[in-house]
């Protein structure tokens, strides 16, 4: 190399090493000064929803026990009237809950699949009705 032999540095040597000097600086410069977390207006939103869909799980659960909604497997004409006095308000509060978390499934299928993880144990107590069976496990 030219600096053996006492020479002067050619164009490019000097352009190679003033590069290493700029990424050495860089690399200070970074480790010092760590790049800040910007939250998009998208993940506040997906947060925001995600504090709302949970305030609807935690109020269902707070007013259906999911232990008796479980309890019912078999309609007859003897318990319908209790099945009915359970399930379907039940029922009908899983609505507002499925529509919070659908809205997201062809948008933020992250948020989806998080809100749908929390839905479906509800939704399994309420269970889906066919022939005079409630199925708990659809």
């Amino acid at each position: 190399m030219s600096e053996k032999l006492n020479t002067p540095l050619t164009p490019e040597e000097i352009k190679r090493l003033q590069d290493i000097e700029d990424q050495k600086a860089l690399e200070a410069y970074l480790d010092t000064h760590p790049e800040p977390v910007v939250e998009s207006q998208e993940s506040i939103e997906a947060e925001a929803e995600m504090e709302k869909f949970n305030e609807l799980i935690t109020t269902f659960e707070a007013t259906h026990s999911l232990e008796a909604l479980y309890v019912f497997s078999d309609i007859t004409p003897e318990n319908v009237d209790a099945i009915n006095a359970i399930r379907e308000p039940a029922r009908l509060d899983l609505i507002p809950i499925v529509a919070a978390f659908q809205k997201y499934r062809n948008t933020n299928y992250e948020l989806y699949v998080k809100m749908r993880e929390k839905y479906m144990p509800l939704s399994r107590a309420v269970g889906i009705i066919n022939n005079k069976k409630i199925h708990h496990d659809r």
